[in-house]
């Protein structure tokens, strides 16, 4: 027996095992390659278009891969592959009609071409896409289906966890079309595609404010925060908080993101009318006024110090004294004022004293004398 040939036979052919092993691990967890030697040999793939922007872990799986690879900057999209994104992760996809496709972090959509449109599955996460010039966006998640067209329309859509289906339009005009009909979007309108093929508009208020209720005014502390309270009956995602001095917000002092049903802000401006609301991806609630009354005290206008008034006996026979009329600035907030008329400055003799709640009263048949008047605001019962 020649064992030095045996020996030879058998390094080549365990050499030849290893190699095919190798070979055999690297196609099986890189199994997109042997996907594109038979794209490229027995049909020629639908490109969809093309990654422009890309942020940390974003992953793409082909259609008939069973493998997750990497997605880079200018790596090609095709019908129905699959994408996924970490945290803090997001990829910009521009297709080759133009429109831009933006998905969040920790989402995982798949992509398709449907005619000249594009149509997005997704599993779970948020996605933003563009409808105009003829060209829709087909929407689907967990047996959700909306179509979305439009002019110059720019849209969010939040699958959340693949439970619900959110729309928030962030610039122009969108159609949705459901199983239930079609609706009118624009500028910041949003709403939730329901499961039975229904649209909630989240355009009718439903969140509900508690506090600080409608119409109040309140003291406050330096020291202590206006805390707003509202609740829900389920629970929104991507919430915010406005506060402005005008309805229509466009004075904003406060536009922030929340996760409670709570919120607290510090030295709010005091002395004028404020208006807060709370909106989420599919809620919005009233808008409701309140203001924070200051320590500003009401300024007498007329009549000023050193004013004097005349009467004629012989024009008006009869007369006991003339009228007088008292005016001022209403200064802080207040429910209603109360005025001291005098004829001292320690006020120690009032000839009057009355609470109105204009900022005007007047006073008849004033005789001759030097007379003082003031004026303080009454914020609430036993508050002044």
């Amino acid at each position: 027996m020649n064992v030095q040939s045996f020996e030879k036979t058998d390094r080549k052919i365990l050499g030849i095992a290893l190699v095919v092993l190798l070979l055999s691990t690297l196609l099986l967890w890189q199994d997109a390659w042997i996907y594109r030697i038979i794209q490229s040999r027995h049909f020629k793939a639908e490109k969809i278009g093309e990654v422009t922007v890309l942020k940390n872990d974003v992953r793409r799986r082909f259609e008939v891969a069973l493998s997750w690879l990497p997605l880079s900057n200018k790596n090609d999209v095709y019908q129905g592959d699959s994408v996924f994104t970490g945290d803090n992760s997001n990829v910009e996809i521009t297709t080759i009609s133009g429109e831009v496709i933006t998905i969040a972090a920790n989402s995982l959509v798949v992509i398709n071409r449907k005619k000249d449109s594009i149509s997005l599955d997704i599993g779970f996460g948020s996605v933003e896409g563009q409808v105009g010039n003829g060209k829709k966006l087909f929407i689907t998640s967990n047996n959700n289906l909306a179509e979305l067209s439009g002019n110059n329309g720019s849209v969010k859509i939040d699958a959340g966890d693949g439970s619900q289906l959110l729309l928030n339009v962030l610039a122009g005009e969108v159609r949705v079309r459901t199983d239930s009909g079609d609706k009118i979007m624009r500028g910041s309108d949003s709403g939730e595609i329901l499961r039975n093929g229904g649209f909630d508009d989240a355009s009718k208020p439903n969140i509900e404010l508690i506090g600080p209720s409608a119409e109040q005014k309140f003291k406050l502390d330096e020291e202590k925060p206006v805390v707003f309270n509202w609740k829900t009956k389920r629970k929104y995602s991507r919430m915010k908080i406005k506060v402005s001095t005008d309805p229509n917000f466009t004075n904003s002092i406060i536009d922030t993101r929340i996760d409670d049903n709570s919120f607290s802000a510090y030295n709010l401006p005091k002395d004028t009318e404020l208006y807060w609301q709370v909106l989420a991806e599919g809620g919005i609630s009233t808008v409701q006024k309140f203001a924070i009354v200051g320590d500003r005290p009401p300024i007498p206008v007329l009549p000023k110090p050193g004013h004097h008034f005349f009467y004629d006996q012989q024009i008006s026979p009869g007369l006991a004294g003339t009228s007088v009329e008292l005016s001022w600035e209403p200064g802080s907030p207040a429910t209603h004022y109360e005025v001291q008329l005098a004829n001292n400055q320690i006020f120690t003799k009032n000839l009057v004293v009355k609470k109105i709640r204009s900022t005007k009263m007047k006073y008849e048949l004033l005789q001759d004398g030097e007379y003082y008047w003031r004026v303080r605001s009454i914020d609430f019962p036993n508050m002044s």
